[in-house]
């Protein structure tokens, strides 16, 4: 990894990591360019793209000092982010996926959230949108509600395992070491929260601003893979150990933890991509001792709740078959 040479503090610092983005790149950092707030710099870390991506960025940031390319070897997006946050010299830190797109009230909106009071550690975006091709084609809007760090539901929201769309108190960060692990390769980010959520004090909400999430016609279409259902359930396996150096993880987080996001956020996935082949594997891979239908209780949503029964039945009708 490149070093960087030091410059004055300033007020915040995006992270985006980029791996063969050269489709999308460029509208990314334009919607960063256009911000109301300007006391910001842009770490790029270019993981080893093999398309035009570096040149894109490299004739982007020209005359722009607040943008910033750095090159790795293809190390993973974990990687990636994790240089960012050790170069970063902002008071807060955000992320960006390369894909992605802010509005021009983005950061405005986030920093502003930031001055409410002393004891806030991270602050959230009100909107997300996503999207396919054009931005200005929103499919669906996520609300984010404004609840304290220390309510229950506060980690229900679907939101709260993304890192996209706030920004975090970069001391905190590197007080604690606070990185991503790189050997999750799914929900790391949510893993990353985890680990943020355990050390911050207060969240703050901003009242403008919104972050606009790409989705990808092809992910789904490309079909289910089985090392993504274990790797789904690994990362889960690995949140509840947590607990025994997380003082606020309590065991109904926990719970909550294992069954919707990784439970019940595997069988969303399987169904989704069709691969129903795989659904005989997943209930093995799950520990079935950890689930009891009085846990469909933790989960919101009725789609959730729709699939919990779902998984119920099939794990009951495994059981059933397996003696036969």
């Amino acid at each position: 990894m490149e070093k960087l040479e030091k410059k004055e503090p300033i007020i915040i610092s995006l992270v985006i990591p980029v791996y063969n983005a050269g489709k999308y790149i460029l509208e990314c950092l334009s919607s960063i360019q256009k911000q109301i707030f300007t006391d910001f710099e842009v770490i790029i870390i270019n993981d080893g793209s093999s398309d035009n991506s570096k040149e894109i960025i490299e004739k982007f940031i020209v005359g722009d000092s607040r943008f910033i390319l750095v090159h790795q070897e293809n190390m993973g997006a974990s990687a990636a982010r994790n240089n960012g946050i050790k170069l970063a010299r902002g008071e807060w830190l955000g992320f960006v996926d390369a894909d992605d797109i802010i509005s021009e009230q983005y950061l405005e909106g986030l920093y502003k959230a930031t001055q409410k009071q002393d004891s806030v550690d991270w602050v959230q975006i009100p909107n997300v949108y996503e999207f396919y091709n054009s931005h200005k084609e929103k499919l669906n809007k996520w609300h984010i509600p404004k609840l304290s760090s220390n309510d229950d539901l506060f980690f229900r929201h679907k939101y709260t395992v993304y890192i996209w769309g706030k920004l975090y108190r970069t001391s905190l960060l590197k007080k604690f070491s606070i990185y991503f692990n790189q050997q999750l390769h799914i929900l790391e980010d949510f893993v990353f929260n985890i680990n943020f959520w355990d050390k911050a004090r207060e969240v703050g909400y901003a009242n403008s601003g919104e972050y606009n999430y790409r989705l990808s016609h092809g992910s789904l279409s490309r079909g289910v893979k089985e090392d993504k259902i274990l790797s789904r359930i690994k990362a889960c396996e690995y949140i509840m150990k947590m607990k025994s150096n997380h003082s606020k993880l309590t065991d109904e987080i926990i719970d909550y933890f294992y069954v919707n996001h990784g439970v019940v956020g595997t069988l969303r996935y399987l169904i989704k991509g069709k691969g129903y082949n795989y659904l005989n594997s997943f209930i093995n891979y799950i520990d079935i001792s950890k689930i009891q239908f009085k846990d469909i209780d933790l989960l919101i949503t009725f789609k959730s709740r729709l699939l919990f029964i779902l998984l119920f039945l099939l794990i009951n009708l495994n059981k059933l078959f397996s003696k036969n």
